[in-house]
């Protein structure tokens, strides 16, 4: 996963690119379709492969907005 600054000034012009983490840092074999980028930008979401003999869960957290609103 490669980050580039831009600028659009007139111009379109491209900084240099530099690479964020590779598909094999995170654990998966194809990050072109198993990565979703948060609304501001600062975080991903990568689907990854479970180990065979390991057991997936998943973890839902309710109402998690109250635990954080007086915490700003």
């Amino acid at each position: 996963m490669m980050a580039v600054e831009v600028s659009t000034r007139g111009v379109f012009r491209p900084g240099i690119a530099k690479a964020l983490f590779s598909a094999s840092t995170v654990g998966v074999e194809n990050l072109a379709v198993n990565y979703d980028v948060s609304a501001d930008g600062q975080r991903f979401v990568i689907v990854q492969q479970v180990d065979a003999g390991e057991t997936p869960t998943i973890t839902v957290v309710e109402n998690w907005y109250s635990e954080f609103k007086d915490k700003q």
